[in-house]
């Protein structure tokens, strides 16, 4: 019987985290200034996966919409008081991260008038 240990399990996790990363900072990378480094934008990255997970958001695409709030709106945009819309979808705990993350893409574009 095969077995793989938890230090290969994790070292699997953190290699397709990091793969995720690298194409999440290529799609930002459109949306920034250009001195921003890759470094900012890892670090940008790892701070908006652990916010969006908070809320059930982890597929690469929903953190993607995820973080292009987190650009437009503000890094603690979720917890903002000037924008009680945030809550009203990332607090839904019967929405499913799809649902969720359209909703925050549908309100970039609404408020910018332009897509992400």
């Amino acid at each position: 019987m095969l077995r793989i240990s938890k230090e290969q399990m994790q070292s699997y996790r953190d290699e397709r985290i990091a793969d995720s990363i690298a194409r999440l900072i290529a799609a930002l990378r459109r949306h920034v200034p250009p001195k921003t480094s890759d470094g900012e934008l890892r670090a940008f990255c790892n701070r908006g996966l652990d916010a969006a997970a908070v809320f059930g958001i982890g597929t690469e695409y929903n953190v993607y919409r995820f973080l292009c709030c987190m650009l437009i709106y503000g890094e603690n945009f979720h917890s903002d008081p000037r924008l009680p819309w945030t809550r009203e979808i990332l607090d839904d705990r019967a929405m499913n991260q799809d649902h969720k993350a359209r909703l925050l893409e549908l309100r970039i574009a609404m408020d910018t008038g332009r897509g992400i």
